[in-house]
């Protein structure tokens, strides 16, 4: 948990809300994907990030809780302040002030669902993406003013946790995120308010926890490390195209075409490599 004592009153909710089992422990399972996940993120385009969830265990109701964190591979060629996810998703409204319970909003922002930046200026991480579901039977005031209980959230099916962006990075090299430090807790009944319903702490496991993506020499049209005589011809060959292009197909400037000033970059880095 956060060391700041604005998270005490969190804190406690989530304390109260992981409630032990002495049953077989319920499964809960996470996912980060990218659309560039093992690819190319050329240079002046976004990389987008997903988080999901799924409660693989039968005969709960559904998750109660969830918070994960979003982290830099310290290898990483360079750092950068993760930016907090867009928003809260529509499915996860209940898990998130003022109606579940949250982290408190930072930088502006309304709540802390979508992640609170920690760590060393100019390189922070994203924790405790996440919040939970009121699940004590009655109205809070500044967050859990919702005590009615969505039941089956996540169960038997992916639900989207959070979703987020930031520009790909200018240094050139192998990039990866990772989430890390998963926590979730899953409805054992639904009651109406005033009564509580019950929840346990679930077992946490990654279907895949990390993504990977590759930030190119610009001008590197085979991708080989440099720029040379193939990437000239290469970049000759998409000249002309005016819509769909890459920063792999002759597009190094980003504007969605092939021209004279995506070879004039090219020539501009031309000998680049080893």
């Amino acid at each position: 948990m956060l060391n700041s004592a604005r998270y005490v009153t969190v804190t406690i909710a989530v304390g109260l809300l992981a409630v032990a089992s002495l049953s077989a422990q319920e499964t809960v399972s996470f996912e980060l994907r990218s659309s560039v996940d093992g690819g190319i993120a050329c240079p002046g385009t976004t990389v987008d990030w997903e988080i999901w969830a799924r409660v693989t265990t039968p005969g709960n109701e559904g998750l109660a809780l969830v918070s994960v964190g979003l982290s830099q591979d310290a290898a990483n060629p360079l750092k950068f302040d993760l930016p907090p996810a867009d928003g809260v998703p529509t499915g996860m409204a209940n898990f998130s002030r003022p109606e579940g319970i949250s982290n408190p909003g930072e930088g502006g922002a309304d709540t802390g669902y979508i992640g609170v930046q920690r760590g060393t200026t100019g390189e922070m991480n994203l924790v405790q993406i996440g919040g939970g579901q009121n699940t004590f039977g009655a109205a809070g005031q500044s967050m859990g003013t919702n005590p009615y209980v969505v039941a089956n959230v996540g169960t038997d099916q992916d639900v989207l946790l959070a979703a987020g962006s930031f520009p790909t990075p200018t240094t050139v090299g192998n990039y990866t995120l990772r989430i890390e430090n998963a926590i979730a807790n899953v409805l054992t009944e639904v009651n109406t308010p005033p009564d509580f319903s019950p929840v346990t702490s679930a077992a946490v496991t990654y279907v895949a926890d990390a993504v990977t993506f590759a930030v190119p020499i610009i001008g590197d049209l085979d991708n080989d490390g440099d720029v040379d005589l193939s990437d000239l011809a290469q970049l000759l060959s998409y000249y002309g195209t005016t819509s769909g292009a890459t920063c792999l197909e002759g597009d190094l400037d980003g504007d969605g075409d092939v021209d004279l000033s995506d070879l004039a970059a090219l020539l501009g880095n031309y000998g680049t490599g080893p």
